[in-house]
């Protein structure tokens, strides 16, 4: 099963998704993570079509490592 969060800027999105984590015992994986997974798997020009209005932070060594990481458990 998928629950899929969303709301506005700063509305308490990750802290429910963290609370219902723990309380179901479920992972959690937040949007950023996410676009960095994609963004790993196809072309810049295809991303920027996908998210054009994505304001998507500058990938840190850290995101870019978590996302590979992330696609080598699934593949």
């Amino acid at each position: 099963m998928i629950y899929l969060i969303s709301g506005s800027s700063r509305c308490g999105k990750t802290t429910l998704a963290q609370f219902l984590s723990k309380q179901l015992s479920i992972p959690w994986l937040a949007t950023d993570t996410l676009k960095s997974i994609v963004s790993e798997c196809i072309s810049s020009s295809d991303f920027n079509k996908m998210f054009p209005k994505s304001v998507m932070r500058r990938q840190t060594k850290k995101r870019r490592n978590m996302a590979l990481k992330i696609l080598k458990s699934y593949f």
